[in-house]
């Protein structure tokens, strides 16, 4: 797993995981841990995007209930793999 942070119109990889059991606990997990490693306010995450497996539609909404502001995006990574592989 990946967990990427952009900010200031960049990108940067936050940390890569290799996760022995995935699912929307194990993803939810490694994101909290990447947020309090790098000290990052709640409130300034805003975007949770994903593909649309439903462990991150799950992972998404146990997030949501310390990331007040953050909305899910569960599309674009899908849509970027397919123009991906065109």
């Amino acid at each position: 797993m990946n967990v990427l942070f952009s900010f200031n119109n960049q990108t940067k990889l936050a940390k890569t995981e290799f996760l022995s059991n995935v699912n929307a606990i194990s993803i939810s997990q490694c994101i909290m841990d990447t947020i309090y490693f790098y000290k990052i306010l709640y409130q300034n995450i805003i975007l949770f995007i994903s593909d649309n497996a439903s462990y991150m539609k799950l992972a998404y909404s146990l997030l949501s209930l310390f990331l007040s502001k953050v909305y899910h995006n569960c599309y674009l990574t899908h849509i970027l793999n397919l123009v991906g592989k065109t």
